[in-house]
């Protein structure tokens, strides 16, 4: 995500990763304008956690597939 992103809960920077919950509902806007990536449906019905990471200063971990990481 790049600019500034907000909702309800608060406002996200360049490089802030949320996920909410499968049937959960917010009021996105950005007051300056942002680019982002959202993706739909894609989540276990289950998976109830609401998730916010800043990706630029998360640690960075190995990941399953040889020459990739994952914050």
């Amino acid at each position: 995500m790049e600019g500034v992103f907000s909702d309800e809960h608060g406002d996200y920077g360049t490089g802030s990763y949320i996920k909410s919950p499968p049937g959960s509902t917010h009021a996105p806007f950005s007051e300056s304008g942002c680019t982002l990536f959202v993706k739909l449906r894609h989540m276990h019905p289950e998976d109830q956690g609401r998730v916010v990471v800043d990706t630029r200063s998360a640690p960075w971990q190995p990941c399953m597939i040889t020459g990739s990481e994952r914050a």
